[in-house]
């Protein structure tokens, strides 16, 4: 896989590693968990920069948002956050189920955002939770991540470092995500995860990501405007569940059939809209 690299470099300026990957691009990769270039031809390629020796390992809490160093690991991002926190509480349990322990201790988060694969896990759950990102191209650049995506983003990075995601903090929205795959350790066949912001019952905004469909993450836009202005109750739960059916952007491919991934989608939804519910329900209802 690696036969053709010439040179390894370890910068340990941010600066010195934008100036290595503009010299020698197209021709460079940057080096995040490593996992990719492991098991992925990358034809072309015969220089490497590594991100290990940069001060990008880190979580950091602030005023409504957690900073993420774009080298920590899942495994790092889990053993930050508590099981305790009110938001995002469904994150660890949802990171804990990507790969096995030992992927997860040399996966990035920001590696994983930036190859975007369209089996990941991370990509649809930080887009739902609208999250920001810093690029690094000479100065730092903050963007939505769905900006980010909307463009030819591995092109951005020919010329741009991931160097930070934020993730905004709100009391007010909570977060279900459900995947389907073959094992426990297994990439997702199917993933969905449902973000709404619920104020005095009713759903405010909602974001819902439908992944691995095949294909890369989806918003379901439809649902979403239909969801949005309702009370959270039982009726609007099942009729939001026939709709997706109706409408999921999915399709076959050897491993699930359209029609089994739109069931899927459909389960999957009523299962988070009545988590989603039920997390309301404890926090403001007495």
């Amino acid at each position: 896989m690696l036969k053709e690299i010439v040179e390894f470099f370890a910068p340990q300026e941010l600066d010195e590693a934008y100036e290595l990957l503009l010299k020698y691009s197209p021709e460079v990769a940057v080096v995040g968990g490593g996992l990719d270039l492991t098991w992925r031809e990358r034809k072309g390629v015969k220089y490497l920069i590594s991100l290990h020796k940069l001060p990008l390992k880190f979580v950091k809490r602030g005023e409504g948002f957690l900073e993420i160093g774009a080298m920590t690991t899942i495994r790092g991002l889990v053993e930050y956050l508590s099981p305790d926190d009110e938001f995002p509480d469904f994150l660890r349990p949802a990171l804990k189920s990507v790969g096995t322990p030992l992927l997860r201790g040399v996966i990035t988060v920001g590696g994983s955002l930036a190859r975007a694969y369209p089996w990941g896990d991370l990509p649809p759950i930080f887009l739902a939770l609208e999250s920001k990102i810093e690029l690094f191209d000479g100065e730092a650049m903050v963007l939505p991540l769905e900006d980010f995506y909307q463009g030819d983003f591995r092109e951005t990075l020919r010329k741009a470092i991931l160097t930070k995601i934020i993730l905004p903090l709100n009391s007010k929205k909570f977060t279900s995500y459900r995947r389907f795959n073959r094992t426990e350790v297994d990439i997702p066949l199917f993933n969905q995860i449902t973000s709404l912001e619920i104020v005095e019952g009713r759903v405010k905004r909602a974001r819902i990501f439908i992944g691995a469909r095949p294909g890369f993450p989806y918003e379901e836009f439809e649902l979403e405007e239909f969801l949005e202005g309702k009370a959270l109750e039982e009726d609007l739960i099942l009729q939001a569940s026939e709709l997706v059916k109706k409408i999921a952007k999915v399709e076959s491919d050897f491993r699930l059939s359209r029609d089994y991934r739109r069931h899927l989608s459909a389960v999957f939804l009523e299962e988070n809209l009545r988590e989603i519910k039920g997390k309301y329900d404890r926090q403001f209802q007495t």
